[in-house]
């Protein structure tokens, strides 16, 4: 008998594994399987296991099976483990071929960082043309309730008050009424953190519009042949266009009941 029990082993070997087909895995458990010895007198089978290599103080009765899950094991610990088959009337063979196994150190949870926010570049706008507020949001997708991202734009500050296509859109058109120096701002919120980045917006006034010269011929007048007429006329303008940028000017005979000579007429 003794020799049966010793020998049955010879043939056992451990394998080691973070799970076995089957099994579950859960922090501070080890799935370990191993071949059934080919001794009809084996009725059951021990897990023997400690911290030092060629020790293994804690023996854990499996009964007559060929796998088994060891729990209650410490994080960060590198176990080592053997296994034994016995008998009905107590005889337990030699140990089979040591493996260890470490167990992983609890993953932290992830930690929320707040959205990254850029409101796009300043700009230079004249009135009456809109701005196009164009930013950029990314988020962690933490935390996972409400795990959305949210964004909205505000006016800091401005000359007058603006109005908005939308205010919830990453792109929003803003309209202006006054010329002067605007400054926007973006947000985003992920529902725990929230961040934001700025941009300006200079607005500038209109370009003038062309108005018609202003023109004075002068006061009607009166005069007795052969003495001539001198007409003296008035004439100004806004300097639009810019090109040419000069005012022309010149006299025409309308009517009258014979034709006139001119000294000039421009």
């Amino acid at each position: 008998m003794s020799y049966q029990v010793h020998r049955f082993l010879s043939l056992s070997t451990l394998l080691v594994g973070l799970w076995v087909v089957g099994y579950p895995s859960r922090a501070g458990e080890v799935a370990l399987a191993w071949d059934p010895s080919p001794d009809a007198w084996v009725t059951g089978y021990a897990i023997h296991y400690g911290t030092s290599s060629g020790i293994h103080p804690v023996r854990v009765d499996v009964g007559n099976v060929t796998n088994a899950i060891i729990d209650g094991l410490q994080p960060g610990v590198t176990y080592y483990f053997v296994a034994t088959a016995y008998t009905a009337d107590g005889l337990e063979s030699d140990p089979s071929n040591e493996v260890s196994y470490t167990v992983p150190l609890p993953q932290p949870d992830p930690t929320n960082a707040p959205p990254v926010v850029n409101a796009g570049p300043d700009q230079t706008i004249r009135l009456p043309a809109p701005a196009l507020l164009a930013g950029q949001a990314s988020d962690d997708g933490l935390p996972a309730d409400p795990g959305q991202l949210t964004v909205w734009w505000e006016l800091v500050s401005g000359p007058a008050p603006v109005t908005w296509s939308t205010t919830n859109n990453l792109t929003v058109q803003v309209n202006f009424t006054q010329p002067g120096l605007y400054l926007f701002r973006l947000v985003a919120s992920d529902g725990a953190l929230s961040a934001s980045d700025e941009v300006q917006v200079q607005v500038e006034a209109p370009l003038p519009i062309n108005q018609p010269p202003m023109v004075n011929a002068g006061p009607d007048q009166t005069i007795r042949l052969p003495a001539p007429a001198l007409l003296a006329g008035q004439a100004s303008d806004d300097g639009l266009p810019a090109d040419p940028g000069q005012l022309t000017v010149w006299w025409e005979m309308v009517s009258g009941p014979a034709p006139v000579s001119w000294s000039t007429t421009n």
